[in-house]
């Protein structure tokens, strides 16, 4: 009788060998499936579709995508554009008291900006702040355009009349902050939800107004 156990006299040995080799994601802990791929130095592709509301309006649809960056794990430099359909847009006139005109405009929206990644450890969602400077540009016609004044006749009625305002190529630049989460889903693909607002810097068309999204993103490299 020997002082030790010989290889081929421990138990199932074989049958784990094989095993082992597999299925070795088996064998990684628990921590490292968890891990986010967060990658820097790559592209990042991503579109996305949602919801806007604007203050004294009806909710409307967007859609667009945008370009990011990874310049390292926290800062993602992007750049984007999103479409607005036909929205009513009513702005009060100055110099004439009671006075609204109103807008059935479409808008792109072109920005660009900075993602703020919190890269969490052991988790696969990552949330993001944003902040991004760009503007508005209308295609509104002048047939699309009234204006709603205090009836002069009729003391308390109004009247309204076209406006005759061409807002086609008319631009309001705007700042854009809030935030989102990213699901890192694989080493290549993701989901991303965002919530967003919009302040004009000076704007005749455009409200303070926010939207939420729902797109998904690829990683370049």
């Amino acid at each position: 009788m020997t002082g030790h156990m010989s290889v081929k006299n421990i138990p199932y040995l074989p049958a784990f060998a094989v095993l082992s080799l597999f299925t070795p994601g088996l064998l990684k802990p628990a921590a490292a499936a968890d891990a986010p791929i967060i990658r820097t130095g790559n592209f990042e592709l991503g579109g996305f579709s949602g919801v806007s509301f604007v203050p004294g309006s009806a909710v409307k649809g967007n859609f667009g995508g945008n370009l990011a960056y990874a310049l390292n794990r926290w800062f993602m430099p992007y750049a984007e554009l999103s479409y607005f359909p036909r929205n009513q847009v009513d702005v009060q006139v100055s110099g004439i008291p009671g006075a609204t005109a109103s807008f059935n405009t479409s808008a792109l929206d072109y920005s660009a900006g900075v993602h703020f990644r919190v890269p969490l450890p052991k988790t696969r969602f990552i949330p993001y702040g944003i902040l991004g400077f760009g503007g508005f540009r209308y295609s509104g016609t002048t047939s699309q355009s009234t204006v709603t004044i205090p009836d002069q006749l009729n003391f308390g009625k109004t009247v309204t009349l076209p406006l005759g305002l061409n807002t086609v190529g008319a631009t309001d630049p705007a700042i854009s902050y809030g935030g989102g989460v990213r699901y890192y889903a694989n080493e290549r693909f993701g989901l991303r939800v965002e919530a967003k607002g919009y302040q004009p810097i000076k704007s005749d068309l455009t409200h303070v107004f926010s939207r939420v999204t729902l797109g998904v993103f690829y990683q370049f490299r």
